[in-house]
């Protein structure tokens, strides 16, 4: 268990309200996001189950494989996917 909502997670406009929501569709609610950056803020709450696993598996690969350049590189692709879901311009 990992003591979170298992993602994936998604940014959700609800009623005019940034919402972080999991499930199709929207079966759960994460939370509400308000303020100015709220549609890039909670672009980084809804990557954030995804940094989690990013950062379990770089952890595993590096400790248990730090000389293998296709693990490296695995790590290296992961990296960038979570970045671009975490960073990604509004739609």
């Amino acid at each position: 268990m990992s003591g979170h909502t298992p993602g994936p997670w998604e940014v959700e406009d609800y009623k005019g309200q940034v919402m972080v929501a999991c499930g199709d569709p929207c079966a759960e609610w994460i939370c509400e996001v308000m303020g100015g950056y709220s549609k890039a803020n909670a672009q980084l709450i809804a990557a954030a189950p995804d940094g989690v696993e990013l950062d379990t598996t770089s952890i595993l690969f590096i400790d248990e494989y730090p000389h293998n350049p296709h693990k490296r590189k695995a790590c290296l692709q992961a990296a960038k996917e979570f970045l671009a879901k975490a960073t990604r311009e509004e739609e």
